[in-house]
């Protein structure tokens, strides 16, 4: 496998250090159950079926969130959105606890794990179940 199946999309948030060996088997964990792991990953190679792609593949009018009217990108839909944005902050102070490094719901954190060295499973089955 190789960083070629990732969008171009996502090299501005993840940069240089990103690997997809690590992002795959973090991804596919053991205590997950396959749907949470299904979601992460079309999240990451933009599978996912929002109102953006759903317009600009014919099937819609509009490209607007339903809930605040902005363009419903991945990254508005599950992190920048008002009614995400809720939950992440009701989710942040244990996410930070189990992390040991301050929770900020960006794309690095909650798509690709980029929170340190060390991956911690329950935080991951918290960021794949709010998902």
């Amino acid at each position: 496998m190789s960083a070629a199946i990732l969008p171009g999309y996502w090299w501005a948030f993840i940069g240089p250090a990103f690997s997809v060996q690590r992002h795959l088997s973090s991804v596919r964990d053991h205590i997950t159950e396959n749907f949470k792991n299904g979601i992460v990953w079309l999240i990451t190679l933009r599978g996912t079926k929002i109102r953006d792609s759903l317009k600009s593949w014919g099937y819609i009018a509009t490209d607007r969130c339903a809930y605040c009217q902005r363009k419903e990108t991945i990254d508005h839909c599950f992190l920048n959105c008002i009614r995400a944005k809720r939950v992440w902050s009701s989710f942040g102070p244990i996410l930070s606890a189990l992390l040991k490094v301050p929770f900020v719901a960006n794309v690095k954190f909650v798509f690709f794990y980029f929170w340190g060295p060390n991956l911690n499973q329950h935080a991951l089955y918290i960021i794949k179940t709010i998902l």
